[in-house]
């Protein structure tokens, strides 16, 4: 081995003289700009392969009944997502259930070190949202942890477990996105901002992982935030819903209130439908609330006698938008398109 090494000196001494300067710098890696990353972030905890995102203080993800869930370990949990950073301000949501030993569990919130507020975790699934200032959110990587009133071990409350983590909540999703000048609501069991805007009178059923949530009562609310309309005055906005009523039913009529005050009514078929109302722009405020009010409900049970289902069906809601409209931008009625019903008319979706 000592030939070898002095045989590659005496060739490498042969060869060309040796470049004395100084090596070039190698690139530096450039930081991406603002307009590069995303608007909003889901970090998606409950998938087979595990979150994309740096994660700490959580579980692989698991089977939970029809869910994948990761558990929290530990009395920190941290998540990391890259975010554009230019909003006023934002929400955060996530979609949880604490474990059932413990009862209710208290959450506290930190985005980059700093507090964002608390909430308590009743017990089933449920998805919470708190309100973030813009000024918590930077261009680039940002931390939101949650640090839990209470931890529990399973082999602490059942003998023949030998789990022995140290468990408070398990997440399906947790959600970052900012509140802009339109309310976009998609409903379906996975999607955590959504599902936090609602309130009383709507189904939570775990099980049910098709798109779209029942009204279970005759009043069932919901809230959305917009930016508020500022100085400049605006034409109006638009507010559509896309539901269907329960099988056996012909029609649903749905009265609607906003912030305190009648709305306006709406008709669904049997059928996924689109109806829409015209708002004042004075209607609205940063944090609305919208009420779905209906005069008279039957429960599948009463329409079908095979069926065992007793709750008090209205609409199974699959998405609501409010966004600004202004109705004189809108095209001239084509010559074919005459007849037709007006927009907020409900029109059936293929």
């Amino acid at each position: 081995m000592a030939g070898l090494l002095l045989v590659a000196s005496q060739l490498g001494c042969r060869g060309e003289p040796a470049d004395m300067r100084a090596p070039a710098p190698e690139d530096e890696p450039v930081e991406p700009a603002r307009a590069d990353y995303p608007a909003s972030a889901v970090v998606d905890l409950g998938i087979d392969d595990g979150p994309r995102q740096l994660v700490e203080g959580f579980s692989l993800p698991e089977r939970v009944g029809a869910r994948f869930a990761s558990w929290s370990e530990g009395e920190l949990s941290t998540v990391t997502m890259s975010l554009r950073g230019d909003a006023g301000d934002y929400l955060v949501a996530f979609l949880v259930e604490p474990y059932h030993r413990l009862g209710t569990v208290g959450v506290s919130l930190a985005l980059n070190g700093r507090p964002l507020g608390e909430t308590q975790l009743a017990k089933g699934w449920r998805a919470y949202q708190l309100p973030v200032s813009g000024d918590r959110v930077v261009a680039g990587r940002n931390a939101l942890s949650f640090q839990y009133s209470k931890t529990g071990r399973p082999s602490d409350f059942e003998p023949q477990s030998t789990d022995v983590r140290s468990l408070s909540v398990r997440f399906d999703q947790i959600e970052l996105a900012p509140i802009t000048e339109r309310a976009q609501l998609t409903f379906a069991s996975k999607n955590a901002l959504a599902l936090a805007a609602l309130g009383d009178g709507w189904a939570r059923d775990p099980s049910d992982r098709g798109t779209g949530t029942w009204t279970i009562a005759k009043r069932a609310q919901l809230t959305f935030h917009l930016v508020a309309p500022g100085t400049q005055p605006r034409p109006g906005y638009r507010l559509t819903l896309t539901a269907r009523a329960p099988q056996g039913v012909l029609e649903r009529n749905v009265e609607l209130t906003l912030n305190g005050a009648p709305l306006g009514s709406l008709v669904f078929a049997a059928t996924k439908t689109t109806a829409s109302l015209d708002v004042p722009a004075e209607r609205l405020s940063a944090v609305n609330e919208l009420w779905l009010e209906f005069e008279r409900l039957e429960s599948p049970a009463q329409l079908d006698a095979e069926s065992k289902d007793k709750r008090l069906l209205g609409l199974r809601v699959f998405g609501l938008d409010v966004a600004p409209h202004d109705p004189s931008a809108q095209a001239p009625t084509q010559p074919e398109a005459a007849g037709k019903e007006p927009v907020a008319e409900a029109a059936a979706l293929k």
